[in-house]
């Protein structure tokens, strides 16, 4: 799978799991330091306690811990969404229709696959980069397409212009279905979400 991503596309995917480390850690910080927070409130280390003494103390605890993941999984959730929104926003600027199939994060093969890329992109970027194939010599970024369409309009007649977006939405197209970013995207979000629900399970 990793064979249909560019050198460009892996270079965003990478900056994208630097943010999701950085937020993963924020994260378990956070978590940490509400739980040391939370029993030296109710557990005084100059005091000898019973271990059903200790068990009352902080019977709430696993309340806390659903509190907190529950806190942060909504937020991931939210990240994923704004994630989802821009992608899509990109294509809708250019007039065209993408679509997220859901039912494809339930894939585990996939998702594994996935998991692979994410280590290798973290563990090894500059070796999976060289062998990644370059972006096509004519291949645009949605910005820069936008651009040059505008820009061709104002000398043109209408049916060149119409002509020309045809074949600018349709190329756009191809290197979306050929280079499916936003499906490797959502699938490394889906891999973050799995993580913080084993980490609930764990604490």
């Amino acid at each position: 799978m990793s064979s249909q991503l560019n050198t460009v596309h892996l270079e965003q995917i990478i900056s994208y799991l630097q943010f999701a480390d950085k937020m993963r850690k924020h994260i378990l910080s956070e978590v940490k330091e509400e739980i040391a927070d939370h029993v030296d409130s109710r557990v005084d280390d100059s005091e000898t306690y019973t271990g059903s003494e200790i068990c009352d103390a902080l019977e709430d605890l696993p309340d806390l811990l659903d509190t907190m993941l529950d806190r942060e999984l909504e937020h991931q959730r939210d990240v994923s969404v704004f994630l989802i929104q821009k992608i899509f926003e990109q294509y809708r600027q250019l007039d065209m229709e993408i679509s997220l199939k859901v039912p494809m994060l339930e894939n585990e093969k996939d998702i594994k696959s996935s998991h692979a890329l994410c280590e290798d992109l973290t563990t090894k970027p500059a070796e999976t980069l060289k062998s990644a194939p370059l972006p096509p010599k004519d291949a645009k970024r949605v910005g820069e397409k936008l651009k040059e369409m505008k820009s061709q309009s104002k000398s043109k007649d209408p049916k060149s212009i119409l002509e020309e977006n045809l074949r600018l939405k349709k190329q756009i197209q191809d290197e979306m279905n050929a280079f499916p970013q936003y499906k490797k995207l959502q699938e490394m979000i889906h891999e973050r979400e799995i993580e913080l629900n084993g980490l609930k399970a764990c604490l």
